[in-house]
């Protein structure tokens, strides 16, 4: 790939259409994205008129980066919360705020209003994820055991 900001090269195969995607570092056009004339996801959070050319993601607290699985690496999860924080977008901070705050006050995030936007849910579920990865009791109601295990799994 080639931009005004440098070079990015990935050396992984492109897989087949009925393929499986490659573990770890990887890139292809994806035809959903072309024919809708996108570069990205309607999740990602880029200004109109920009461009994405680099995403970077924390390290994975459910998925490692190769083929071993392991369980769910809280200090991974973590260390990744201070630049969240720092830079994460107001609509994930408050809805993670708001769910975490809920939780706190009631235990379980039942009866907890669900986010009106897309983005909003997304984000309500990666709080649903990480409550349950971490054993909290009773999330099995909000998340299915097999979310659960795949998320934590990976196996």
């Amino acid at each position: 790939m080639l931009s005004p900001a440098g070079r990015l090269e990935v050396y992984r195969p492109i897989p087949a259409p009925d393929g499986d995607s490659p573990l770890g570092a990887h890139t292809h056009l994806l035809p959903k994205l072309v024919k809708l004339k996108r570069s990205c996801s309607a999740l990602d959070p880029i200004p109109e008129g920009w461009q994405p050319f680099l995403t970077l993601h924390p390290a994975a607290p459910f998925r490692p980066s190769d083929d071993d699985s392991h369980d769910y690496d809280r200090l991974a999860d973590l260390s990744f919360l201070p630049l969240l924080e720092e830079f994460g977008m107001e609509e994930d901070l408050q809805v993670s705020g708001t769910f975490q705050a809920h939780v706190r006050q009631h235990g379980t995030p039942e009866n907890l209003k669900i986010p009106a936007t897309r983005r909003g849910r997304a984000r309500m579920h990666i709080e649903l994820l990480r409550m349950a990865a971490r054993a909290h009791e009773g999330m099995e109601r909000f998340v299915p055991a097999d979310t659960i295990k795949s998320a934590t799994d990976c196996g």
